[in-house]
């Protein structure tokens, strides 16, 4: 699935260029801001007649940026996934919180109905 492009407003958005490559250099370096749960991330370059795919490995310290060198000018870079991007779930925590938080309120309301005015 296309998430983005360097050049266009192409891709739905899920992993976007913070650094994209710049079109017509030879080399330079590239972000992104997310892997959105996903493992299987794809960095395209596409320069002159050539063109090259990169899978990220996510066992480098930072899978989210990188550089890359070529002989001919870049016509433009793309990221691409395979799967489905992992909603990230509220955690129970913050579930404790909200809980904990309207029972304090009531508390509160409570003891403020039982003073005399």
């Amino acid at each position: 699935m296309l998430s983005d492009k360097n050049d266009g407003p192409d891709g739905d958005g899920t992993i976007d260029f913070v650094t994209g490559p710049t079109n017509g250099t030879k080399s330079g370096g590239w972000s992104i801001d997310t892997l959105a749960g996903l493992t299987k991330v794809v960095i395209t370059l596409k320069a002159g007649n050539g063109f090259g795919a990169f899978l990220l490995d996510l066992t480098t310290p930072d899978p989210l940026s990188g550089t890359w060198a070529s002989t001919k000018g870049l016509s433009h870079a793309s990221i691409y996934y395979n799967g489905t991007p992992t909603i990230v779930p509220l955690p129970a925590g913050a579930l404790l919180l909200i809980t904990g938080l309207a029972g304090l309120g009531l508390a509160a309301r409570r003891r403020n109905k039982r003073q005399p005015v």
